[in-house]
């Protein structure tokens, strides 16, 4: 039973989060070599997507912490 919760622990650490992104480190590192302008292209986009997504939890200011509480008292 130690094995399991070693395993549901380590696949639920950040570790394994950062090893998903991994890879698509490695597709703009290249993307970047094979071409400049588009390499520049795809990291200006995943600003735009980090500034969104920080811009979108700042505008939700915790009410999405909330949701699930409302929706379980709305059924």
């Amino acid at each position: 039973m130690r094995d399991l919760a070693y395993w549901r622990g380590f696949l639920s650490s950040p570790t394994v989060r950062t090893l998903h992104d991994l890879p698509w480190f490695f597709f703009v590192f290249v993307l970047t070599l094979l071409h400049s302008i588009l390499g520049l292209l795809v990291r200006s986009g995943a600003v735009l997507l980090v500034r969104l997504a920080i811009l979108g939890e700042r505008w939700a200011g915790g009410r999405s912490v909330v949701a699930p509480e409302t929706q379980a008292e709305a059924i």
